[in-house]
């Protein structure tokens, strides 16, 4: 199954507040987004048109392939996302949700730009896979740095 997102033929939305930070997109109106934040935003349209049970993070970005300057026209992108153990009616920030372990990963690929006045992205994400373990490396070093700040949370002294 392909999950694939188009806002049609460069039908511009207007922004919406940010329904899980609180944030108003169009406060932004005047800043260019990094592809990061666009990447970012992409994910949290993602997560708010799927059908799936939990949330989705952003695992690993790709690199942004070519500078170009101007916000309007569209960048490719690739990432994988990750599936985290919140639930889709969580009022919890993406960012505080831990990866669900051997939660389901995807793989998207498409075009997002830069104008946050647009609010356009155009991303399809193969099907879910689970994650397979390295036998040589028992974690990502994502899941490595998660589990390390869960156990530094848990230290008694500051």
């Amino acid at each position: 199954a392909t999950l694939a997102v188009t806002l049609p033929g460069g039908a511009q939305e207007r922004p919406r507040p940010c329904q899980r930070d609180g944030g108003n997109i169009s406060s932004l109106a005047h800043k260019t987004l990094s592809y990061k934040e666009a990447v970012l935003r992409a994910v949290d349209g993602l997560n708010q048109r799927s059908s799936d049970e939990n949330l989705y993070r952003l695992l690993e970005l790709d690199p942004l392939p070519k500078e170009d300057e101007d916000p309007d026209t569209p960048k490719p992108v690739s990432f994988t996302v990750k599936e985290t153990v919140c639930p889709r009616t969580t009022q919890q920030p993406l960012e505080e949700c831990d990866f669900k372990e051997n939660g389901l990963v995807k793989q998207c690929v498409g075009t997002v730009v830069l104008d946050p006045a647009k609010d356009y992205f155009d991303i399809s994400c193969d099907k879910p896979q689970p994650i397979k373990r390295r036998h040589w490396f028992p974690l990502s070093f994502q899941e490595f740095l998660e589990q390390l700040r869960r156990f530094r949370d848990q230290l008694p002294f500051p």
